[in-house]
């Protein structure tokens, strides 16, 4: 289903089959997704503004470009979403599965990381800022000592 440039605001949506929707360059604000299966969905070059994904599955989901900024995915299954030059100022992914995550040239400033499972250094080395990331991984923490130092 395509929805590129939709423009929404102050919804709920639960229990919705959000496969492979696209959501390309459309503005969502206030809008909350609960127990929504959106793998595959495509929200590339969204701003996405006071949303909300509660227990929702964003497997293998496509931000590219988005804007994400205080995104709060702790409830989330978001395995193998890529986020490239998205972005995740002050993101949430504390203890969240991100086995897979492509972050190439994303903003990960004050994103939250801590207890996140199968995160690949790799992935966090190819963000584009990664200023006051949080997390209590020792590889992790290194490159962001790194990163500040430069």
């Amino acid at each position: 289903m395509q929805l590129n440039n939709l423009k929404v605001a102050d919804i709920i949506l639960k229990r919705s089959n959000c496969h492979a929707v696209v959501f390309a360059d459309s503005l969502l604000v206030d809008v909350r997704f609960e127990h929504c299966e959106c793998d595959a969905a495509i929200f590339a070059g969204a701003k996405l503004n006071h949303v909300e994904f509660c227990h929702c599955s964003l497997r293998r989901a496509k931000f590219h470009g988005a804007k994400l900024d205080g995104i709060d995915l702790r409830s989330c299954q978001i395995q193998g979403a890529d986020f490239t030059s998205a972005s995740l100022k002050s993101a949430n992914f504390r203890g969240v599965d991100c086995k897979g995550l492509k972050l190439k040239n994303a903003d990960l400033r004050s994103a939250n990381f801590i207890d996140a499972k199968n995160l690949d250094p790799a992935a966090i080395s190819s963000a584009r800022i990664i200023k006051d990331l949080k997390s209590n991984d020792p590889a992790i923490l290194d490159l962001v000592k790194q990163s500040s130092s430069n």
